[in-house]
């Protein structure tokens, strides 16, 4: 994953589970999941992670960004079916090919001057 910082101060906590695809953005019991393999679209995909104007964590716009996920647009190749036409050359079809995370690009920005950072026992981090 490409990690890129906005600006200086502090930053949400995150966890990128990279087998099941997903990045979790938390604040204390206050948690937002990004799914990325079902976030990929045919062109580009932004997606912000914001706090509202209770400071609720959410995705969409809110009153102010805390980051930013860019999936890259779906790739597809050809792969052997294992079958041949009439004139015996192989059939072929077009997959979606999997999803790279070292692809993703996530944008973090600080957080509100006074935020208090509420991690889990464990720090917010896996």
């Amino acid at each position: 994953m490409i990690v890129k910082e906005m600006n200086k101060g502090k930053k949400i906590d995150y966890v990128v589970d990279g087998t099941n695809k997903t990045i979790t953005f938390i604040d204390g019991e206050n948690e937002v999941i990004v799914d990325l393999d079902s976030s990929q679209k045919e062109v580009e995909n932004v997606i912000d992670i914001s706090f509202d104007k209770n400071r609720n964590l959410i995705k969409g716009v809110g009153e102010r960004y805390v980051a930013n996920v860019v999936i890259p647009p779906a790739e597809y190749g050809m792969v052997d079916t294992g079958e041949v036409n009439e004139q015996g050359d192989p059939i072929k079809e077009e997959i979606k090919l999997p999803l790279f995370v070292e692809n993703v690009e996530l944008t973090l920005w600080n957080l509100p001057e006074g935020h208090k950072i509420e991690t889990t026992e464990n720090g917010g981090i896996e």
